[in-house]
């Protein structure tokens, strides 16, 4: 039986509130019990990966019986039915979801610096535009792009060629076009990584990593990118420890980090959603790790391997959307209606 054919008498539901989390599926297409469990729990969102992108048909099937399952949230759908968040990482290069052949090869970001600066402008739209209708085709409302994180010399290739640049002018310039094209397009870009990921000696999806720098450094530095997106809609928070304010924890596990540098230094007050809580750089059972990620500031946990069995302890331990962080969801989404 397929979850197209699962009856929608046999879909507990929590009702129409929505919970604290973005998940993801399997396969190409949802399995019954992962439609039992989207139905149930009705996450926030869900994320898609290489995986589950083979054909434009199949995608856009995907994508409506996430939709069909996961029902409406507390407002209801608006005009385009966006009431679920459905996201990809879309960047162009070597971090895309969607493929040839079934779908055009775009360049990372980083290929931007090299485009004569007269040009830049051009190129930055036009990179975009051919993103975003790749995505809204498909259903897909949401992008974890543009990326604001410097290009730091002897840094970990993690973000290398991903960077729009290596000073704070230039990131932002190309941020801002990149932005403002998906929203134009009718999806919801989520900036990333705050508060500044561009320093890493290493790659957190392994392992555990620490940003030396003083504070003055990454308030001059590393800070300056996202406080030019202090309005942006959503944003992405990643796992590099930063000693200088808090020795033991991931930023997306640190009330310090999101309180005290994302929302005050920062100034940031949109969406803002944990990165993988399944990377390398984190311990502990998932469950844990969602309400802790949580607990510290984050309105939204992402969880991104598809494990239903992960899931379904996640849906155990995840709490409603409610309060500020369910107004920041709802005026993000309410800029794709």
């Amino acid at each position: 039986m397929r979850a197209d054919q699962v009856s929608s008498d046999s879909l507990p539901s929590v009702g129409s509130l929505r919970s604290a989390v973005i998940l993801s599926c399997a396969g190409t297409r949802l399995t019954p019990r992962e439609a039992i469990l989207f139905a149930r729990l009705k996450p926030a969102g869900v994320f898609l990966f290489k995986r589950n992108c083979r054909t434009p048909e199949q995608l856009a099937r995907l994508v409506r019986e996430i939709r069909q399952v996961a029902g409406p949230g507390p407002a209801g759908p608006g005009p385009t039915g966006d009431d679920i968040l459905i996201g990809i990482d879309q960047e162009g290069g070597r971090v895309a979801r969607m493929r040839p052949p079934a779908w055009r090869s775009l360049p990372a970001p980083g290929w931007l610096r090299d485009v004569p600066r007269r040009h830049r402008e051009r190129a930055a739209r036009a990179h975009a535009r051919r993103t975003v209708a790749m995505l809204r085709p498909a259903g897909i409302n949401a992008n974890a792009t543009p990326l604001l994180d410097l290009a730091i010399p002897g840094a970990d290739a993690i973000i290398g060629d991903r960077a729009l640049g290596d000073t704070v002018r230039d990131v932002v310039d190309l941020a801002r076009i990149i932005h403002e094209e998906h929203l134009a397009g009718g999806v919801l870009p989520i900036i990333k990584h705050l508060p500044g990921h561009g320093r890493v000696m290493g790659d957190p999806h392994d392992r555990a990593i620490r940003i030396t720098a003083d504070h003055r450094t990454l308030v001059r530095e590393d800070f300056a990118p996202f406080r030019a997106f202090a309005d942006a809609p959503a944003g992405l928070v990643g796992h590099p420890i930063y000693p200088v304010i808090d020795p033991h924890k991931p930023a997306s596990l640190s009330s310090a980090v999101i309180e005290r540098w994302i929302r005050q230094e920062i100034g940031f007050t949109g969406l803002l959603i944990s990165d993988d809580l399944a990377m390398g750089a984190l311990r502990g059972p998932m469950a844990r790790r969602v309400q802790a990620s949580l607990a510290a500031g984050c309105d939204l946990a992402l969880y991104c391997r598809g494990r239903l069995v992960v899931m379904e302890n996640i849906g155990q331990a995840a709490p409603v959307l409610t309060g500020a962080a369910l107004d920041r969801f709802n005026r993000a989404m309410a800029l794709l209606r």
